[in-house]
């Protein structure tokens, strides 16, 4: 999983809001949702490797 998915994911567990996710990982605020939806699917297919085949 990149770095920034990780971290996204992180900030977001910890309640971190939009705003910070955006400031941290260099993206625009309008950008979070779909990098948070793009990590989760990450963290799913690593979840489940044969899955991901």
């Amino acid at each position: 999983m990149p770095t920034g998915s990780a971290v996204a994911l992180r900030m977001r567990r910890s309640g971190a809001t939009e705003t910070d996710i955006a400031l941290a990982l260099g993206i625009e605020v309008d950008a979070v949702p779909a990098a948070l939806q793009v990590a989760t699917a990450e963290l799913t297919a690593l979840r489940r490797p044969d899955d991901a085949i």
